[in-house]
């Protein structure tokens, strides 16, 4: 069907270019894509989301005070449409003040065109400085929350497992999300809270030009009162950061819950799990019920306050009028402007609360943002010597090493002290004493050691996305940037129910397909790539959820073995896989690595029996001894290597 045609009405679904895939694939599943109406830009391109740095600060006055310098020109520009906004705002009540009086004392005629020209005008500007400045405030919260959640998610991607280990999913997930749009609310407050208080001074010092105690009362008693009303922000910045880590935590609690669910089903924890979930959901109900009476005071204040003032200011204003001191006009024109020293009030007051709650986000960012790199400097180190990725890889005091071009397989009774081993000849903690030849891994470039040696762990995540991003992993290219009519016909696709049949182009190059099927085929993936219409273009859904347990492992595998990895690192690859299966991984996985050094952590007897060397550890992952699988196996009883290794393989279900 061609991108021209209509699908369900008359006019096309939306103008768009021949021959796009998500604009075609929607019309070919005849979905409803809302039209797209291109926008005139009109914010200028200082309010454009700026490009993001290494460091935005770690300390909560630090984040804030990186963002004012980031934002200065957008504050500047948002305070002066904020500051005119306001000025010609109290215009209006002025010109209606002289124009009465100037009617009162001349009746009607042409002096007051000067005055009905300056009032049109004052309203013209109002209208145009209103636009504007809120064009300002929606730029500004875009702007920082983007920014400040893209700082995060950077930071949490950087550090990897040195993040997970401090802080909770729950907590990354809260701070990018909702922290982030509490800073950014601060900066749409921050123009308006300046252009505030000059306010309150204009209005003050033109009142103690007609009346003095009108204008004391503005100068002298709404500072007072903005205080005295502001000093409750101690009390609920306490009780608001308890909150928001409740919530945090109930945040990882529900994300821990998700991603083993599965698990939680087998073992019929469901249950379990909802009581312990409800009783954390209520706990975290309870914190914030506790928030509501000091933010409900200040709300309360917030409002009632500046009426006081208002009344109090027309009631004396009254008075004078009464007494000759005041003219009717001037009066009028302090009651319109009560208006806008209310809603001054009302934006200081606003400004604090929300400083109050984005002082506390902050100091939740800055934990996130203050976690040390597990590598500190990761591109630090010396050049790696020529054909390093020949020589033996080994961890010095432990008799663990692993010849060039070899097939080496570490196992014993505890694999996670087997695994700890592994980690160390990855360079996957900052302590590693693996060398490479006479090489230390700590002393290369970590982008070096990446491109050297590849771990793999059996419990690697799956992607969404073609079968061909997935498998290629690093090596994957960036997809163009998509229109706004692609983006719509996207989005439709991925929430209709028939987002399973979607077949989309990834948009990768085809060059190293055929070292991906030679991967799959190792894998023993034919089942894979058969469900997803027998080609790379497949997709998966995120975390592979179209796929099952066992098959996400083998694909985990066959992205490992399609890097080509000089030193490839495998960490219990089929543990989720059935015997057959397995021992087709086997006899694949020796041949497919044939000349490439490659190391296994695993107790299964049908990929050991494949490997050139095994080497035996205790539970402690102290060194044993070594040999292949059938002289281990065929070793004297006493030999400490020979009886762990054959209890292995009985326990494992080998026919001693």
């Amino acid at each position: 069907m061609s991108p021209e045609q209509s699908v369900g009405r008359e006019k096309p679904i939306f103008p768009a270019p021949a021959g796009s895939p998500y604009i075609a694939q929607a019309q070919r599943l005849k979905l409803e894509v809302p039209p797209v109406v291109p926008q005139p830009r009109f914010a200028p391109k200082i309010l454009d989301t700026p490009e993001l740095v290494e460091e935005i600060g770690d300390s909560p006055k630090g984040i804030l005070w990186h963002l004012v310098k980031k934002n200065r020109k957008a504050l500047a520009l948002s305070f002066i449409t904020a500051l005119g906004l306001r000025l010609s705002g109290l215009a209006m009540p002025i010109i209606v003040g002289k124009i009465i009086d100037s009617g009162i004392e001349k009746g009607l005629g042409p002096h007051l065109i000067p005055w009905s020209v300056a009032l049109l005008v004052a309203i013209i500007l109002t209208g145009i400085f209103w636009s504007v400045d809120q064009l300002g405030n929606v730029a500004l919260n875009f702007r920082n929350s983007t920014y400040i959640g893209n700082a995060v998610g950077q930071k949490a991607l950087t550090n990897g497992i040195a993040t997970s280990r401090k802080v909770g999913t729950g907590d990354v997930l809260t701070a990018a999300t909702d922290d982030a749009s509490n800073i950014a609310g601060l900066f749409v407050f921050l123009p308006a809270f300046f252009a505030a208080c000059v306010t309150i001074v204009i209005i003050g010092w033109i009142m103690i030009r007609s009346s003095l105690m009108l204008g004391l009362i503005v100068m002298i008693g709404m500072p007072l009162v903005i205080f005295l009303i502001t000093r409750l922000a101690v009390p609920l910045s306490r009780k608001m950061k308890t909150a928001q880590n409740s919530r945090a935590q109930l945040n990882t609690t529900a994300n821990d819950a998700i991603l083993g669910l599965r698990i939680l089903r087998g073992l019929g924890g469901e249950d379990r799990f909802c009581d312990t979930y409800r009783e954390a959901s209520q706990a975290t109900r309870d914190k914030g019920v506790k928030v509501v009476p000091l933010n409900a005071t200040m709300l309360t204040l917030r409002i009632s306050a500046p009426a006081v003032f208002q009344t109090l200011i027309i009631a004396i204003g009254a008075w004078q009028v009464y007494a000759g001191n005041l003219s009717a006009g001037t009066l009028i024109a302090f009651f319109g402007m009560t208006t806008y020293l209310q809603a001054a009030t009302n934006t200081i007051i606003s400004a604090t609360m929300n400083y109050v709650s984005a002082k506390v986000s902050a100091g939740r960012i800055s934990k996130i943002l203050e976690i040390p790199p597990m590598f500190p400097n990761p591109q630090a180190g010396q050049a790696a010597p020529a054909g390093i990725a020949g020589t033996t890889l080994e961890i010095p005091n432990t008799q663990v090493s692993v010849a060039p071009g070899t097939y080496t397989a570490i196992t014993g009774p505890d694999l996670s002290a087997a695994d700890v081993h592994a980690q160390n000849l990855a360079r996957l903690h900052p302590g590693t004493t693996a060398t490479l030849g006479s090489v230390p891994l700590a002393s290369l470039p970590l982008k070096t050691v990446r491109n050297l040696v590849t771990y793999s762990h059996g419990e690697a995540e799956i992607f969404a996305g073609s079968l061909r991003q997935n498998l290629l992993g690093a090596k994957a290219q960036t997809p163009p940037v998509m229109t706004a009519q692609e983006v719509m016909a996207d989005y439709t696709l991925q929430m209709s129910p028939q987002s399973e049949q979607v077949r989309l182009p990834d948009w990768q190059n085809h060059d190293h397909d055929p070292q991906l099927w030679k991967a799959l085929e190792a894998a023993a993936c034919a089942d894979i790539t058969s469900s997803l219409g027998d080609d790379l273009d497949g997709m998966l859904l995120e975390k592979g959820r179209n796929l099952s347990g066992g098959q996400r492992q083998r694909l985990a595998l066959a992205r490992a073995l399609a890097t080509g990895a000089p030193i490839l690192i495998l960490v219990e690859p089929t543990s989720a896989l059935d015997a057959n299966t397995e021992n087709r991984i086997g006899e694949n996985l020796a041949e497919c690595r044939k000349g490439k050094t490659t190391v296994l952590i695993s107790s299964s007897p049908l990929l050991l029996q494949h490997a050139d060397r095994v080497i035996v550890l205790d539970r402690e992952g102290k060194y044993l001894g070594a040999g292949t699988h059938h002289e281990l196996m065929a070793a004297p009883a006493g030999d400490a290597a020979g009886d762990t290794y054959r209890q292995l393989m009985a326990r494992a279900g080998e026919n001693v």
